[in-house]
Formats: C-alpha cells, structure tokens, sequence
C-alpha cells in the first residue's frame, strides 16, 4: 500500500503522531508541530507533488501546550508556504494527525519499479538517528525535518518508482522492492552516511567553499553534509538554494607562479610555469625562465613535451629546468602552455610581474584590418582578462557545462515554484523560465554573448562587427587553474614524525 493516494491529478496523505511513540514527551511543542506537518509533505514529496493545502486533527489539551502548537504549526506553514484548510478538535489523549493535499503531473508509486532499475537516494542516511540520540549537531534532523519537495518533483517524471526514507533505508527500500515484486541487492558502502561525513568534512573544506561562494559557514556545512563532501556538488546545492553565485574554477584553487605570453605575426603562446611559493615568483632569475621558456615555446612549441625536448643555451629546456630548480632552492614545473593562431593575434598581461609576465595571460586572435584588430584586441583583451568566459560561444561550449546549469536551474526553479504563494504552471517553468535563465546564462558566460566592458551597452559580438572585425579564438591562462591547493595537517605530520 502506498502513503500517498493519487486522484487524477491530487495526491492525498494521511499520518499520525502519538506522544510517547512518535515524539518524546520533552521534545519542544513547536518541532512536534513542525514535524507533524514536515511527515506529510514527505509522502507528497515522494510523488513528486506540490503541497496545496493541509486538513488538522487536533486534541485539545492545557492551553500552554496548544498555544505552543498552534505557533509551531503556523511557522511550518508558513516556511514551506502551505495553506491550513481546516479540520476538526477533540478532547482526549494527544493523538495528532493530519491530512496533506498536493498536485503532481507525474506522481510515481512504490510498485513501479523495474527489474535492472538503479536504486538511489537524495541526501545522507543517518542524521536523524544521530538527532534522535541526542547529538547537538544533527538534533535539528529529528526534531524539524525538511522534505525533499524539489528533488521529487524533479525525479517524478524520470523514476518507475519511488518512497520516502521514514522507517529506515533498508525496511523502506525493501517495501519498494517488494510492491514491485522484486528482489533488491544494495551495496552499503556506496550509501552516503553520516557517519562517514564526521570525519570526511573540515575545517579547510568549509573555509574553502565559503571562499568559493560567499555563503555562511552553516550554508556550507548543511551543503558539504547534503552532497556527501563533493565540493562541485556542494556548489551546485548552494546555488539551487539561492545561497550563492557560480563559482568558476579559477575561485577555487590555488599555486604560484607566472604565465609567460608572447607574440610573433600570428602566432602567441601563452606558458604557465609553477613555483612553490610566490616569492620565488618575484626572484628576477625566476622571471628570466619564464621569458626565456617563453620564446622558445613561441618558436617551437606546440606542446610541453616538444618545449621541454627543444635546446635553450645549448641544453634542453628540461635540463635548465633542474639546474635552476637546484640552484633557486625550489620545485618549479613547466606545466601547460597555449597557442593561438590567426591573421592578427593580441596579447594581455593582468597583475604584470615584469614585462609579457603575471598572475594572468590573454592571448586574442582576431580577422579583420590589422590596425583595427590590434586597437580594439587589446580591449578584447582586457575584457577577457576580466570576465573569464567559459567559452567564445554557444556552439563551442562544453555539453557537460550546459547539462549541469540546466540540471541546476531546473531544481532552483522548481523550488522556488513549490515555494511561491501563486506556484506557477509546470508548463511555464518548464517552457519559459528555464529557457529564460539558460540564456541569460550563456549571455554572461560566452564571450561573444557578454556584455563588453568597455561599453556594456554592446555585445562583444557586436563591438567587433562595429570595429569590423571578427573574434576567432581566445586563451585565458590564470595561475593554478585546475591546481588544489594542498593543506598540510600539522599535527598529523608531527605524530608521524615521532613514531618514527
């Protein structure tokens, strides 16, 4: 039997709380009131439904117990924006129970599964138990629970089948397996557990990802412990909430040293070289590899194995590499380099260490009247310097990119829907304002599509019909793009160091 009984396109619920078997007799009166509601939602949750309205059951009893009640409830209703459409109250033991009205297009059963489905979950198993015990951390997770609205309503249309988790993974999983008349295999190291978490998430992943974000500490820890520590997915939960901005991958690591850049009648390179440590980044001999690697890969280059194999001074370029490891006193890496072709090729350095060196290196290639190109390249330049875009256009942008952005814009869009005192339409979700936000999406993150800089009542695009060139290419090169930045552990490095 399922917890949810669908009518065309209403889904009804119906659950029960006792004292002294559902909630403890000290729990707060106000979390009783939350989770009597939060329960509900649950179960429509789990058919992907929209909460409309909700039916009370309620036993009168001292009036300091009701008052309590009545303020918890009207704050849950109001949090997950559901209307009380009435109900009934008694005298007699406190028996609450409640009746919960949703919507769903596509609301999935539990008996729908299908021989060779997936079986997977949304968040981290364990946190109420933990709660339930009387651990400060996860307390919140017992008393006031938060259904997984979005989530159902993204997955409904998707799944065979599908349940909420309130008696336990294995019993409610296993509920499934059987409605459907299956048999059930799962592999419990692969389930995301709180416990697991404890140890998994620290102090430098938090720091990190606020950094990253500019969300609170417990934003990020809620987000860390929802997506099992993945810092991308930790991102992209954020974001869904409306707790943060996407944060490009320059934003989230770090390591020193300089982009070389140079440019010869259509043809630049741009070479990162990596140090350990930014003073080293400052030493004059330091700068003097760069400019030196830098020319040869702009003569020779069309890889760091070819620059690396080619002769500077009579030696290989891996060989001045050592040499001047050894004689600096520091770990330096000829890392990656970029070349870029075209009939005219324009090259920015932002945060100049020296001259064709710093922290970031523009290379632009543009067709069109040399003059022109050079002039306006070098605003291109800068702009691109500026606004790190993911990619020139929409045809040249990754498809994993633009999957992940819808993946989020969808989840964000429909929790704001289920959330909004008017939910609008699936339809109108689905049909304008994803397709909406998608777009704005690309308008920022494509160069040719942002707005330019120098004047943003432009396109890039349009700036350069307007000069009469045409963009063909760019490179961005940041220092340690790609690099996380490795945090010591002092105090285990000093236990390793004494045991021997």
């Amino acid at each position: 039997m399922d917890d949810a009984a669908v009518l065309g396109d209403l889904v009804f619920t119906h659950d029960v709380l006792v004292d002294g078997v559902h909630f403890r007799p000290n729990d707060p009166v106000g979390d009783v009131a939350w989770k009597l509601l939060a329960v509900n939602l649950s179960d429509l949750a789990a058919k992907g439904a929209v909460p409309v309205g909700v039916l009370l059951g309620y036993p009168l009893s001292d009036d300091k117990w009701d008052t309590a009640f009545v303020r918890g409830l009207g704050e849950a209703l109001a949090y997950f924006d559901v209307a009380l459409f009435g109900g009934d109250t008694v005298r007699g033991p406190r028996v609450l129970s409640l009746t919960a009205i949703g919507q769903s297009v596509h609301a999935p059963s539990r008996s729908g599964a299908k021989a060779g489905d997936a079986l997977c979950i949304t968040g981290v198993i364990g946190r109420a138990g933990l709660g339930l015990a009387g651990d400060p951390e996860h307390l919140n997770a017992y008393r006031r629970p938060v259904p997984r609205l979005a989530e159902g309503q993204a997955l409904a249309p998707i799944v065979h089948a599908m349940m909420d988790v309130s008696d336990g993974l294995l019993i409610d999983a296993q509920r499934m397996a059987a409605a459907s008349g299956l048999g059930l295999t799962i592999d419990l190291d692969a389930v995301p557990h709180v416990g697991d978490l404890m140890t998994a998430i620290t102090a430098g992943m938090v720091k990190e990802l606020r950094e990253a974000t500019g969300a609170g500490m417990m934003d990020v820890k809620k987000a860390l412990t929802e997506v099992n520590g993945d810092m991308e997915a930790a991102v992209d939960w954020l974001r869904t909430k409306g707790l943060a901005k996407a944060a490009k991958k320059a934003d989230r690591v770090a390591a020193e040293g300089l982009i070389g850049v140079a440019v010869s009648t259509g043809r630049g390179v741009a070479v990162e070289i990596n140090s350990e440590t930014d003073f080293v980044a400052k030493n004059a001999d330091f700068q003097a590899l760069v400019r030196d690697l830098t020319n040869v890969a702009l003569t020779v280059g069309e890889s760091v194995e070819v620059v690396k194999a080619a002769h500077l001074n009579g030696k290989t370029v891996d060989t001045v590499l050592q040499e001047a490891i050894s004689r600096i006193g520091e770990n330096m890496t000829l890392r990656r380099m970029h070349v870029l072709e075209g009939d005219t090729v324009v090259s920015y350095v932002h945060n100049a260490a020296a001259e064709g060196m710093g922290k970031i290196g523009v290379l632009v290639a543009l067709n069109g009247p040399a003059d022109a190109a050079q002039a306006i390249g070098k605003q291109f330049a800068m702009h691109i310097a500026a606004t790190a875009p993911l990619s020139l256009s929409e045809a040249t942008l990754d498809s994993a990119v633009m999957e992940r952005e819808l993946a989020v814009q969808t989840a964000k869009a429909l929790e704001e829907n289920a959330a909004s005192a008017k939910p609008k339409p699936d339809q109108v979700i689905h049909q304008n304002i994803i397709p909406g936000r998608m777009k704005r999406f690309l308008a920022e993150n494509t160069l040719l599509g942002q707005a330019f800089v120098i004047n943003p009542d432009l396109t890039v695009e349009a700036a350069a019909k307007a000069a009469g060139v045409e963009i063909t290419g760019y490179a961005r090169v940041a220092v340690g793009e790609g690099i996380e930045k490795k945090t010591e552990d002092f105090a285990a490095e000093v236990a390793k160091a004494l045991q021997g």
